[in-house]
């Protein structure tokens, strides 16, 4: 590991990952349609990626980056198995994939179908089939890093060689924050053949204590020092763009108004039945949260409430709040790119302080604004009263942050990788 990582000055762009999802196809297709879809790597989930192909063709016409994401941890889990993932080839019906799946024919199997999968979809990377750990001392830590080999070896057997590995990380917020627990880990993926390293942190995401991402963006400090570049998985909004801001991540992953934020806390019980899906959620980026319908009836309904709410970006709703509310998922994806990509516009050197000085700050005076309202509803005014609070407090840690230095290392900047085989790319050995 090398002790100092160089403080660039250059611009180079967040990767920034759209999750696709098992539905999300059909609406990703129609925001193509209207030009409505600015981000250009999206992950696919192999339980859902066989019916997902017309979207697949229309973003690698577009030359996105399409990354293909295996599910074995979710089919691997009790809670999980059974759900969504069990449309994955290699999963199985009866249990969930357990130690003995990993070795010997079983795992050639698991490792031949995926290959299959990703050759066939023409993905520019696999993220490696890896596991929920628990802990340094768990026993999918080994076999992940055996599998991980043992896929690229596949993936060069069936043709794709020019298709990178992206090791997935998924452990519990206090495991990450556990410096001698992740020192094991970094140094198993120190030695893999391996592009990206994207974390997935349980209980850590877009609704994150200010105390909280400072202790994120400590914690992959150690995989910073490795030299990949690493994407946090399932951060949004404020706690992922100061990830991103100060250098611990170079990548932000999450999904079309969902995905925010990771939790597996339900994955070892034994899964329940959900019925229904999420209640329509309304994305206010200066409040840096989502409203629900009632409570953005609430604040539109005091005086000059409305304009407090309404989208004045006349690139993303023309219309405001009006043209918000018909199309919330696009005004979400065009808040969400417009944020990365202005962040990305300055220099690595500047943008902690740029996300400061100009994020924060005007989510700072907006709530502050918001919380003044003549608000009947009691539940609205306190929760306008905690995000308040929380902005107030964000701008102090981080320039303490920034005090301490902890924007001098930084991640090393994601390649950008065209789906499909093409001989400029890399070949993986």
């Amino acid at each position: 590991m090398s002790n100092v990582i160089p403080l660039r000055g250059g611009r180079a762009p967040i990767g920034h990952f759209i999750r696709i999802g098992t539905t999300g196809h059909k609406q990703a297709e129609d925001m193509i349609i209207q030009g409505r879809f600015p981000v250009d790597r999206a992950v696919f989930d192999a339980c859902a990626i066989g019916r997902q192909g017309s979207l697949l063709d229309a973003l690698r016409r577009r030359g996105s980056e399409l990354v293909l994401d295996t599910n074995v941890a979710e089919l691997s889990a009790l809670g999980k198995y059974e759900g969504a993932a069990s449309q994955a080839p290699w999963g199985l019906s009866a249990r969930p994939l357990g130690p003995s799946d990993f070795h010997g024919d079983r795992l050639h199997e698991i490792l031949s179908l995926i290959s299959g999968m990703a050759v066939k979809h023409r993905v520019s990377a696999v993220l490696a089939p890896t596991h929920m750990l628990t802990g340094p001392d768990d026993p999918w830590r080994s076999i992940d890093v055996a599998t991980t080999i043992a896929l690229r070896e596949e993936l060069n057997r069936a043709g794709g060689q020019n298709i990178a590995i992206d090791y997935q990380l998924l452990l519990p917020y206090h495991s990450l924050r556990d410096h001698d627990e992740t020192s094991k880990i970094a140094a198993d993926l120190g030695r893999l053949p391996i592009e990206n390293i994207w974390i997935k942190a349980s209980q850590f995401g877009a609704d994150a204590t200010t105390l909280g991402i400072r202790r994120y963006i400590e914690a992959l400090q150690i995989f910073v020092e490795l030299g990949h570049p690493i994407v946090a998985d399932g951060v949004a909004g404020f706690a992922g763009l100061a990830v991103a801001a100060f250098g611990a991540a170079s990548g932000i992953a999450h999904g079309i108004g969902d995905h925010e934020r990771f939790d597996a806390s339900s994955w070892t019980k034994p899964r329940e039945q959900i019925s229904g899906g999420l209640p329509k959620r309304i994305l206010v980026p200066l409040l840096d949260r989502h409203l629900t319908q009632k409570q953005l009836d609430a604040i539109v309904a005091a005086p000059s409430g409305r304009r407090h709410v309404s989208c004045n970006d006349r690139a993303c709703c023309k219309r405001g709040l009006e043209d918000t509310l018909s199309d919330p998922k696009g005004h979400y994806l065009f808040q969400r790119h417009r944020q990365v990509t202005q962040l990305s516009s300055v220099s690595e050197v500047l943008r902690a302080e740029h996300f400061i000085r100009t994020d924060v700050a005007a989510a700072e005076r907006h709530t502050r604004a918001m919380s003044k309202l003549r608000i009947p509803d009691l539940g609205v005014r306190i929760m306008l009263e905690k995000e308040r609070a929380r902005l107030e407090r964000l701008p102090t840690v981080l320039e303490q942050m920034i005090a301490e230095g902890l924007h001098r290392r930084r991640a090393a900047a994601p390649r950008f990788r065209v789906s499909g085989q093409n001989p400029a790319r890399k070949a993986w050995s």
